[in-house]
């Protein structure tokens, strides 16, 4: 209801505003009398008054509807502008053929005509749809906004489109919300977050805004994967990870290992270098090119302080990575899963 209401009216608000633009920016000469004009010429103006129609449309729609598809499913997506005007053809080409397949249902075989007709056009809506999707650059994701954020956009929208921001005190009002919320903006991206994950997740995520340094540390199970860390990824804006580090081979921390590289973008990734008995792990190595840490190694900000090199381990906890790191004055030690014999090792 929501996306359809703010679509309804971002269209009913913009196209009035934009209208004028396609009549003063694509006509033939106005002093060059109608029956002058090069046929070719009409053709084109009309053709070229249709394309910024629909791209108008298109604009007012995604302008309407963007903020409430960033905060229900952290996602910008800019790709739909070029997307919108040939996916709305192919659905009304799809509804007439449809609609024609009901009219023609006293004849035997025009209704399957059209019913070819209307998955034809449908299986164009999707494959154009797909097409943008897969195109880079067409849409990112972003961290989720709050509310204010929201309603201040709509009001800025609201306030250059029907010219509110000629009122002094309405420019004054809306101009000191947006630097509050520029100010809160600025102070979360100085803040530093550890995120542990549970259930089957088995991972750790340190966030660092603005330093490019994120680190995931292992990435668990399929299971806890699909349902701690990805949508967390999601609602924070993350489709990138500039650094991802398997701590030990424990099949409960590296499962995940695939659908993580296949959900997000991932840099320097960093394994231990010891060897490990574990299969999955194995198989990870060989498919992949890693830096392998041992003591004294950096990851980021971040000093490796175990497994010692040369390490013989008789089960994969007891080399499991340890680092250490000062975060801007705390600091922090991330132990994973080392057991009893790896916690002496590294007291002493």
């Amino acid at each position: 209801f929501q996306l359809s209401f703010s679509v309804v009216t971002a269209i009913a608000l913009l196209l009035p505003r934009l209208d004028p633009l396609k009549e003063r920016w694509i006509r033939t000469d106005p002093l060059l009398p109608d029956d002058l004009t090069p046929w070719w010429k009409k053709k084109a103006v009309k053709a070229g008054r249709w394309c910024f129609g629909a791209l108008a449309v298109s604009l007012a729609a995604w302008l309407g509807s963007a903020p409430l598809i960033a905060y229900y499913f952290n996602l910008v997506t800019a790709g739909c502008l070029i997307a919108n005007p040939f996916v709305v053809t192919c659905a009304m080409f799809g509804i007439c053929s449809a609609v024609g397949g009901i009219l023609t249902s006293w004849c035997p075989w025009l209704p399957e005509l059209f019913n070819y007709s209307a998955w034809f056009w449908v299986s164009c809506q999707t494959g154009i749809s797909q097409w943008v999707a897969d195109t880079p650059g067409s849409w990112w994701r972003i961290t989720t906004p709050t509310v204010p954020e929201v309603v201040v956009y709509y009001l800025v929208l609201m306030g250059i489109v029907c010219r509110w921001f000629r009122r002094r005190s309405f420019a004054i009002a809306v101009s000191g919300m947006v630097v509050v919320l520029i100010l809160f903006r600025v102070q979360d991206s100085r803040t530093i977050e550890i995120t542990a994950f549970g259930y089957n997740a088995n991972a750790v995520l340190v966030d660092m805004p603005g330093t490019h340094k994120d680190l995931l540390i292992d990435c668990g199970r399929n299971e806890g994967f699909r349902s701690c860390i990805d949508p967390y990824l999601d609602g924070n804006g993350m489709d990138h990870v500039p650094s991802l580090l398997l701590s030990h081979g424990d099949i409960d921390h590296v499962e995940a290992f695939h659908e993580t590289l296949a959900r997000a973008r991932t840099g320097a990734i960093h394994v231990s270098a010891i060897p490990q008995r574990s299969p999955a792990y194995r198989s990870i190595l060989e498919s992949i090119r890693a830096d392998r840490v041992v003591v004294g190694s950096r990851v980021g900000e971040w000093t490796v302080l175990h497994p010692p090199e040369g390490l013989r381990p008789a089960r994969a906890d007891e080399a499991a990575v340890v680092l250490k790191a000062d975060l801007r004055g705390t600091r922090v030690l991330l132990l994973s899963d080392l057991d009893e014999n790896g916690q002496r090792m590294l007291l002493s």
